[in-house]
C-alpha cells in the first residue's frame, strides 16, 4: 500500500464512540452561545456530520505504513465537516476486515454487501 492510496476502514465501537462524543448541531451551539456568559469558546471550530456506528465503511487515505505494509495509519473521511485519524491499523488483503481494519479498495463481495446497505439509508434516499 503507497502512501496516498485510498482504502476501505471499518470503524470499531471506540472509533465511533468517539467520533460522535465531539460533534455537534447548530441548535446545540446556538443554545451554549445564548448562555451568560457563553459556554462555547470564541473562536472554536464545531464538528458536525452524521452519526457513526461500529462497522461502518469508510475510506480512508493512508498516511504511513510499516515497511512490511501490513500495518497503517490513515484520515478516515467522514460524512461531516471533520475527519479521522487512525493512528495504527492491521490492513487485510485476502479477509474481509474485522471493525478497526481496513481493506484496499477493490470488488469484494462484502464491501458490495455493506454498500447496498448504506444506499438504503433514508437519508441517502432523500426522505
Amino acid at each position: 500500500m503507497h502512501i496516498g492510496t485510498t482504502v476501505l476502514y471499518l470503524l470499531s465501537a471506540s472509533d465511533a464512540e468517539q467520533i460522535n462524543a465531539r460533534r455537534t448541531d447548530g441548535d446545540q451551539i446556538k443554545h451554549r452561545l445564548k448562555q451568560n456568559p457563553p459556554t462555547w469558546p470564541a473562536g472554536a471550530q464545531a464538528h458536525v456530520g452524521d452519526k457513526v456506528a461500529e462497522g461502518d465503511t469508510l475510506p480512508m487515505l493512508v498516511t504511513r505504513e510499516t515497511p512490511e505494509g501490513s500495518m497503517i495509519s490513515g484520515q478516515v473521511i467522514l460524512n461531516g465537516s471533520d475527519t479521522y485519524w487512525v493512528a495504527a491499523c492491521e490492513l487485510v488483503v485476502d479477509d474481509p476486515p474485522k471493525p478497526g481494519q481496513a481493506a484496499p479498495l477493490g470488488s469484494q463481495p462484502w464491501h458490495d454487501a455493506q454498500r447496498a446497505v448504506q444506499t438504503e439509508s433514508p437519508k441517502l434516499r432523500g426522505r
